[in-house]
């Protein structure tokens, strides 16, 4: 469903989790028609171009773990929709996603969702400043990791 293209990107991006209302906001907002709905979060694609656009949604810290997290190794680009029948207005719940856990490194600021297993089996993508996705061989995303300034 997703794949990588490697690319730059817009660098004066930021991604901020306002600790009152425990969401994550992607600044400055990108127009974004499409919508993938990790439980509480949502990744936006423009329908223009199929490119992914940014992170945002709510994510409640109460039930992080905190572990040590070195972030993987990922190349700038944009994550694209390959699916063809895919229109700007729809929305898709990814259900395997309900499985994920969020875990959170105290010192360097890193937060991963997704599996507590360390893949190796995942491509990675800078998509958005410090906002990084771990992608399959299927094209399905497995994991997302932030660096989100708190506020």
């Amino acid at each position: 469903m997703f794949k990588i293209i490697k690319k730059e990107y817009y660098q004066q991006e930021e991604l901020i989790y306002k600790t009152d209302t425990k969401e994550l906001i992607a600044t400055p907002t990108i127009t974004s028609d499409i919508t993938f709905s990790f439980i509480y979060l949502f990744l936006g694609f423009n329908s223009e171009n199929m490119e992914s656009t940014q992170l945002w949604g709510y994510h409640n810290d109460f039930s992080w773990i905190k572990r040590s997290l070195v972030p993987p190794k990922s190349d700038k680009g944009v994550i694209v929709v390959t699916d063809n029948d895919i229109n700007g207005g729809d929305s898709f719940r990814i259900d395997y996603a309900y499985n994920w856990e969020t875990y959170y490194d105290e010192q360097s600021g890193w937060i991963k969702i997704g599996s507590e297993i360390l893949r190796e089996d995942l491509n990675y993508v800078e998509f958005f400043r410090n906002t990084i996705a771990g992608i399959d061989w299927y094209g399905n995303i497995q994991e997302f990791w932030l660096k989100p300034k708190f506020k």
